[in-house]
């Protein structure tokens, strides 16, 4: 009868060791589940916008042009992206979070500028919040930014509400300084 008890109790002990999922106690989440790849279209959470052709914005010889995004409906703006050209000859494009809830990828004081198939994760990145960084400024012949002629590159941006996370990104190409084009956004809700 000990016999039957003892291998009762280790077939149990093995149903509840296998029901948990891995021993991290993350419920058996997966790395893929973590993460977003700049320029990824389909997946478990994810929200791609699809645009069917790129918003250009062309802005020579205008003085300012701030284009506000939500990217996730809630009436509050996540990112702002404005492009100007001063009466000094100065024009650039910079990138700025109003919301507390969104960061920016970060690399030092500039934003960083992603490839296609690039990987982010929470963990993976320097976030921070940004108040008008370049991401293309001449500013007294002085340049500032490294996206002029870069091609499309991704701004990968993360944003917390409540409980909820989220990591996503903005598919971006400057052509000169504050003339630029928006392909595409993606939104993916991570654990």
């Amino acid at each position: 009868m000990r016999r039957i008890q003892w291998i009762l109790g280790l077939v149990l002990l093995a149903t509840a060791v296998l029901s948990c999922g891995s021993d991290d106690g993350d419920g058996g989440i997966t790395d893929e589940q973590r993460q977003l790849i700049m320029g990824q279209e389909t997946g478990i959470g994810l929200f791609y916008s699809n645009l069917s052709s790129p918003l250009v914005i062309a802005r020579d010889e205008v003085h300012s042009n701030v284009r506000e995004l939500d990217i996730n409906n809630d009436g509050v703006t996540d990112l702002a992206l404005r492009a100007y050209q001063e009466f000094s000859g100065n024009r650039g494009l910079t990138i700025s979070t109003p919301s507390d809830s969104v960061r920016i990828s970060m690399d030092g004081q500039m934003v960083k500028a992603l490839e296609e198939g690039d990987i982010v994760t929470i963990s993976t990145e320097t976030w921070g919040s940004a108040d008008a960084l370049a991401l293309a400024v001449t500013d007294a012949g002085t340049v500032s930014g490294n996206w002029v002629g870069a091609g499309n590159r991704f701004v990968a941006f993360r944003m917390d509400i409540g409980i909820s996370r989220f990591l996503g990104y903005l598919e971006i190409s400057v052509e000169d300084f504050d003339n630029y084009s928006l392909h595409n956004f993606a939104l993916r809700a991570v654990p």
